[in-house]
């Protein structure tokens, strides 16, 4: 072997240090073995910053320091007695020094006692082996036995190489405190690491940081000083455990993927699910496992769950921070709300009694919560309005392929009413698995952008109307139909919020009767020609005109009964109130003078029939205009019959119609050839008396002009 591992005495046989020689580089304490770690200047950063220079940087400095150290610390707690080592002033001095120095570290002496033995540490590197091997309890003791050696030992003063040697003793021990304190750093750090192994060690820490904590009091009262960084007192495990678990608490929550926007839509609700399972699984194990390392008193799942809950807190606020889109932040209000403190994470049942989530503060704070549920509104408000202003586009590129809309049990129809109504439903529905205050905003903005839709879509249809297509009719009707399916939906959205407004129901309405005045318009435009050749001489013997009227009349009719009944109804209401105008507005032109009873006759046939076809028409089709039919028969009657029934019958349509005028009574004279005489005086006298202030219920004659005739 080389000269480095000859020089000295070898160990003694019980296991206690030889001696060793002043020129060594080893400790007494050593076993003849160098330090484990590297000479380097400075202490580990692991739990201390102190510096401990060596002695060979200014021996004489050092020397002072390390003898007024020792010194004092000897007079306090020396429990050998002292040998006194005067200053080596020449060879024979020196020789005797070296002496009287093997003689107290000499360890093979057969005379040394057994209790002394047992006070003895270990080396550094057998230490250092314990601390490896996670043997935490026996390097602690051997630690601590060796800072007991060190207190009591003191530096020979003057001699420049034990000086070194006591130094280096103390830089050892605190390379040793550092280890210790880093393997149980990364047993606490490790410990939701569920094996049987783990929870030994984790056990082992836990007793470590008890007995230090009772070593850092007896520091105190034995030396009065408050902090010593070369002993790395006081040591504060506790702290350090402390500071292990929220570290590695953060670190996990730092861990749970989390993928960019770019790569996933998903991105929050997956990272937020990643989240959710790592969380429950770590509490699971903490419940099942690491708890059985603890005492009751430390209660562990609390610290973890405060932990957990505090790292998650300032997780959720960062995120909270970002731009987040629609989905982004329904799924992140979901989670906060509603998720984190339902069974499937803090409620879970396999986490009682132990974790409570009664006792849970806010996870995140109500002003957060308030900006988040903002940006989730503004963002649904555009959102909907986009895919309302798709859908639109994509109806109008429909109306544009010249083709008849699709039926759909008989009634035209359009997928614009499925997709809007299942949109609003959807967000709609969304909002309210967040809260019932959401909810109600989310139907007020669909509701609001739905009027928005309705203006432009009938701005667009008026468009469209205005070019020569096939399907025109069609187009219109199916807009009919799907802006009376929006309206039930909307009444039905309704009936469950606290919305009370109806500007949405009103605006339909209004887009329904622009519909409905256009395809009345298209109707008239077709049967007024044929109208105004009524009520001429060529009309009473030759129904051709009346017979165009009805063939055009039948042709939409076909067409109206594709419309949804509730609203066919008012249509055809309304088309037959024109009609009936219409014919009447003819008879009342004075065109025709019907002297002969015969011919009147023939003319009050014609009218009635006529009339009655009209009605059956519209009956037919769903008007409920029956206030019109009365008009046929006095009509007819009036014309017809002899000059006794004339007050009879006016009588009937004064009864019926109050808006009926001398005017109009003077064209039905006329009609009959009366236009003087006391016959008509008489009537005309006879409907002034009968005349009141009361209004008219069914107006029909008040837009109905007689032309002046001399």
């Amino acid at each position: 072997m080389s000269d480095e591992h000859t020089t000295g005495d070898r160990d003694a046989a019980d296991g206690s240090q030889a001696p060793c020689k002043t020129g060594d580089t080893q400790t007494g304490l050593t076993k003849r073995k160098h330090s484990f770690l590297k000479k380097n200047n400075q202490s580990p950063q692991e739990t201390s910053g102190a510096v401990l220079k060596p002695c060979n940087e200014n021996p004489k400095v050092e020397t002072s320091m390390i003898r007024n150290f020792g010194s004092r610390l000897s007079k306090r707690f020396s429990f050998k007695e002292k040998i006194p080592i005067k200053s080596p002033t020449n060879k024979q001095n020196v020789n005797e020094f070296k002496a009287l120095e093997e003689d107290q570290c000499d360890t093979n002496d057969p005379q040394v006692t057994d209790s002394t033995t047992e006070k003895s540490p270990l080396s550094v590197m057998e230490i250092n082996e314990l601390i490896t091997s996670k043997k935490l309890l026996e390097a602690q003791e051997n630690i601590n036995k060796l800072e007991e050696e060190l207190l009591n030992e003191t530096p020979p003063e003057y001699h420049e190489t034990h000086c070194h040697e006591f130094t280096k003793r103390v830089r050892d021990l605190g390379h040793l405190c550092d280890a210790l304190a880093k393997q149980m750093k990364s047993i606490v750090f490790d410990s939701l690491t569920a094996t049987e192994e783990n929870g030994h060690c984790l056990s082992s820490a836990l007793k470590v940081i008890e007995l230090e904590e009772i070593a850092d009091r007896k520091w105190l009262e034995r030396t009065k000083q408050a902090e010593d960084q070369s002993f790395r007192r006081p040591r504060k495990l506790r702290d350090m455990w402390q500071n292990t678990i929220m570290e590695s608490v953060r670190k996990t929550i730092n861990d749970v993927p989390l993928a960019k926007k770019e790569e996933n839509k998903s991105w929050i609700a997956l990272h937020l699910a990643h989240l959710q399972m790592t969380l429950l699984k770590d509490l699971k194990i903490i419940k099942n496992f690491v708890q059985k390392s603890y005492s009751e008193e430390d209660k562990i799942c609390n610290r973890y769950v405060k932990c957990y809950h505090e790292k998650i807190s300032s997780h959720l606020q960062e995120l909270a921070q970002g731009d987040l889109e629609l989905n982004d932040l329904n799924s992140f209000l979901k989670w906060v709300i509603h998720t984190y403190q339902s069974e499937d994470v803090m409620g879970h049942p396999d986490l009682s009694p132990e974790v409570n989530v009664q006792e849970l503060s806010p996870l995140v704070d109500e002003e957060t919560v308030k900006d988040v549920k903002d940006r989730y509104l503004k963002a649904l408000q555009l959102t909907v309005k986009e895919l309302l202003i798709r859908t639109l586009e994509g109806e109008e590129k429909a109306w544009s392929e010249d083709e008849e809309a699709e039926e759909l049990m008989g009634y035209y129809h359009s997928d614009i009413t499925h997709h809007i109504s299942k949109m609003i439903h959807e967000y709609v529905k969304e909002s309210g698995n967040i809260s019932k205050e959401l909810e109600n905003n989310t139907l007020l903005i669909c509701l609001d952008e739905l009027i928005n839709l309705v203006q432009s879509y009938q701005q667009k249809l008026q468009a469209f109307t205005k070019e020569v297509r096939a399907n025109t009719l069609s187009v219109v009707i199916s807009s009919i139909n799907s802006c009376m399916e929006l309206r039930e939906h909307v009444e039905n959205l309704r009936q469950g919020h606290t919305v009370q407004d109806d500007k949405t129901e009103k605006a339909l309405d209004n887009a329904v009767q622009d519909f409905n005045t256009f395809l009345l318009k298209q109707v008239l435009i077709q049967v007024k020609p044929y109208f105004k050749k009524l009520m001429t001489k060529r009309w009473l013997s030759n129904g051709e005109d009346f017979e165009s009227i009805i063939r055009i009349t039948e042709d939409y009719c076909q067409k109206f009964k594709k419309i949804k009944p509730t609203n066919c109804q008012v249509l055809a209401d309304d088309i037959h109130y024109q009609f009936v105008k219409l014919y009447i507005t003819q008879i009342m032109k004075q065109c025709i003078r019907c002297k002969q009873s015969s011919k009147r006759e023939a003319a009050a046939t014609k009218i009635k029939d006529e009339l009655g076809t009209i009605n059956t028409i519209f009956e037919e089709l769903g008007s409920t205009a029956s206030w019109l039919l009365t008009a046929t028969k006095h009509l007819a009657g009036f014309i017809g019959d002899s000059k006794s029934e004339l007050e009879g019958h006016l009588n009937k349509l004064y009864e019926e119609y109050r808006d009926i005028s001398e005017e109009h009574v003077s064209a039905l004279l006329y009609f009959r050839g009366i236009s003087r005489g006391r016959r008509k005086n008489r009537l005309i006298n006879q409907l002034k008396n009968n005349k009141s202030d009361e209004p008219a219920t069914k107006p029909l004659f008040r837009d109905i002009s007689v032309p002046v005739t001399d």
